[in-house]
């Protein structure tokens, strides 16, 4: 697609018309001047014609005078011109003897002389606006231009007082038309190249105003010098051009501003307009506070979201929406901000407090853009009301926080609250204990009435339980049936008291669905800072003392005791070798013989199992076999024990013993099983024993 080039605006065309017209009448124009017309009204109409023309000129400089900060230096340029060419003008109207009283010594060339020297201004002054830079103004140039105008006003008015005959020769200003001619048609060019370029119509005015002068020009010097007087046409086309130009520089000097001016105001119109829709229909409530901190303005959202009007609310304190305990610190604040105003991001302050004008109170963020008009400081409040959302965050935290079966704090937040406890008592020399409480009889509850009772179970124990608590205690569920109770500026005494309290809460049975339950409760206690300083030594000896409080017997409290760890490091050792003594051959049978009561004859044999350890010696069976059940080794120990006793039984009565029976001792965890009786049948079918003996 071919670029659109820049067109002429109609009414140029219409001066364009008008300027061709104008040549092609210039011959009968001309001939009626001369013919028709006395010699005083034609110098008369000359006169006129040339006072038009100077008064034109000189309204061309004063137009560009007076608007040359909007102006383009170029055009300033074209307004010395043109007022150095309004005095050659009247200067060359006091010369004619048509105005009486003003009328000197004429002297037709020094009226050609003035005329050369108007013309010669306007010709420069042409050339300025087509080759002149199009950057603004400046002063240097004012002063440059002033100079120029006055030094070609002085040197042509000398030249002109002092003309010869012999320096003004037809031939010689026919040179000179000529000359001048020829400048305005390249100044004809240049600005018809500027028209199309930079697409202003002053240049193409400038253009008509040039073509229109180079013929007045042509009128001129067509004659002979005894009829300058009588010439009318030249003055009346210069007029023309000269209107021209002014039409050009008012266009350009006031019209395009005005216009400019009027389209700024139309898009500052339209972003005020926007501004309000924008601030009108912002979903955050907007406040604009001056620096008195008085509401200027505020939208809808804000007069819904604080409970007033908007009319109502203009004009009040900003601390009027602030809580009363905190509208003096709010005043302080304010005052400090005002000092150094900085933009505050959404939330940057927390969440802060606000009042509705009911009284109410609610949780908002607020954002703050310092702003500055007309030299009066104003600062926006973008308020957003996070009520909903701090709701909603307490809501998550509590579930991340709190059992949701029995509404206490959980594992997370008893050691949370464990650690910030451990902190405090050792900035401020406090102690503290921790229980750990584990139901007993829970699973055999679960097992026969079902997880609804068992659930039941857990909620009714909670309950019962915070009956124990002291102010600043915290009870929590650790999971399962697992409580922990969080007990500070604790002793011994205190600990055991609230303990036994615990026992007593948990003594009367609780009751669902028409079923009785009954469960006890054992306690271990673990004392800060006697029993550890750190939180994961602290519950790890809590646990250990509420299994020793298991394993005496239940029901009861224990506290902790150094000796415990020692017991248990040792139990965990055993277990260890206990996982490799099969792989290790370091387990062996003993066969009690058993015998008739009635004759004493033998009968058989009951296979015992001893583990001889190489640095431990004999342990003990139990302790092995207990602790065997409850790591869970006893299953594969045995077997193990199951398939040696019948491969002895086996070999005996290959060797010719024959009517014994073996006995082998064997576990309910092995009778719990599923393969327990897979287990035996594969150990009868590889040593070939008879399941009857």
């Amino acid at each position: 697609m071919m670029p659109a080039r820049k067109s002429i605006t109609g009414h140029a065309w219409g001066l364009v018309f008008l300027a061709i017209a104008t040549v092609l009448l210039l011959p009968l124009t001309q001939s009626m001047a001369l013919n028709d017309l006395s010699l005083p009204m034609l110098i008369r109409l000359h006169a006129s014609v040339k006072m038009v023309g100077a008064a034109i000129a000189f309204a061309i400089f004063l137009l560009t005078w007076n608007t040359r900060r909007g102006q383009p230096i170029n055009f300033v340029h074209v307004g010395f011109g043109f007022l150095a060419a309004a005095v050659l003008g009247t200067a060359q109207i006091v010369m004619l003897p048509a105005i009486s009283g003003l009328a000197l010594d004429h002297d037709l060339h020094t009226m050609v002389v003035l005329r050369l020297g108007a013309d010669s201004a306007v010709t420069g002054a042409l050339l300025a606006a087509a080759f002149g830079p199009s950057r603004p103004d400046s002063a240097r140039a004012y002063r440059m231009d002033m100079a120029l105008a006055a030094v070609g006003v002085v040197l042509t008015i000398m030249l002109a007082m002092a003309a010869s005959n012999w320096a003004h020769s037809t031939m010689q200003t026919a040179a000179h038309v000529a000359l001048a001619q020829a400048l305005l048609v390249l100044a004809m060019a240049a600005l018809l190249l500027r028209r199309y370029w930079r697409g202003q119509t002053a240049f193409g005015l400038l253009t008509l105003a040039a073509l229109l002068y180079a013929t007045g020009m042509a009128c001129s010097f067509s004659l002979p010098l005894e009829d300058m007087p009588k010439i009318h046409l030249d003055d009346a086309y210069k007029a023309l051009a000269c209107l021209l130009v002014y039409r050009a520089l008012f266009r350009e000097g006031v019209l395009a501003p005005w216009r400019h001016l009027v389209e700024s105001g139309r898009a500052v119109e339209e972003d005020r307009q926007r501004y309000r829709q924008l601030f009108d229909s912002a979903p955050d409530g907007l406040l604009l506070v001056d620096a008195a901190g008085t509401i200027v303005e505020a939208n809808p959202s804000a007069a819904k979201m604080f409970g007033w009007s908007i009319t109502d609310m203009t004009g009040q304190p900003i601390e009027t929406l602030i809580p009363r305990k905190q509208r003096v610190d709010h005043e302080q604040a304010r005052a400090r901000f005002l000092k150094a105003p900085q933009a505050r991001e959404m939330g940057r302050g927390g969440s802060l407090s606000a009042e509705r004008r009911d009284g109410s109170a609610f949780s908002v963020e607020v954002a703050l853009v310092p702003q500055e008009f007309g030299g009066g400081r104003t600062t926006l409040c973008i308020v957003r009301d996070v009520t909903e959302r701090r709701q909603l965050e307490q809501s998550l935290m509590r579930q991340a926080l709190h059992d949701t079966l029995t509404d206490l704090p959980n594992r997370r937040h008893f050691r949370d609250s464990v650690t910030k406890a451990l902190a405090h008592a050792e900035r401020h020399g406090g102690t503290l204990a921790v229980l750990f409480i584990d139901l007993d009889n829970f699973k055999q509850v679960n097992d026969t009435l079902g997880h609804s009772h068992g659930d039941e179970l857990l909620r009714q124990v909670a309950h019962r339980l915070c009956e124990t608590l002291r102010a600043g205690d915290l009870l929590a569920r650790m999971g399962g049936d697992e409580f922990a109770l969080l007990l500070t500026d604790a002793n011994v005494d205190s600990v055991a008291a609230v303990a036994c309290k615990v026992l007593r809460v948990m003594e009367p049975h609780f009751i669902h669905a028409g079923q009785t339950m009954k469960v006890g409760a054992s306690i271990g206690i673990t004392m800060y800072p006697e029993d550890g300083r750190h939180i994961e030594e602290l519950l790890s000896n809590a646990d250990l003392a509420m299994y020793r409080a298991k394993g005496q017997g239940r029901n009861t409290w224990c506290f902790f005791e150094q000796r415990m760890t020692e017991h248990v490091r040792a139990r965990s050792a055993l277990q260890q070798d206990l996982a490799r003594a099969i792989e290790r051959g370091q387990f062996e049978l003993e066969f009690q013989p058993r015998m008739k009561a009635s004759d004493g004859l033998l009968t058989g044999f009951e296979s015992l199992l001893r583990w001889r350890h190489p640095e431990r010696g004999k342990v003990p069976p139990d302790v092995f076999i207990a602790l065997a059940e409850e790591c869970g080794q006893i299953v594969p120990i045995g077997e193990w024990v199951l398939r040696e006793s019948c491969a002895q039984a086996a070999r005996w009565r290959a060797a010719g013993v024959e009517n014994l029976t073996m006995a082998v001792n064997v576990s309910t965890h092995q009778l719990r099983h599923p393969g327990f009786a897979a287990i035996v049948q594969q150990a009868l079918l590889d040593t070939g024993w008879p399941a009857q003996c």
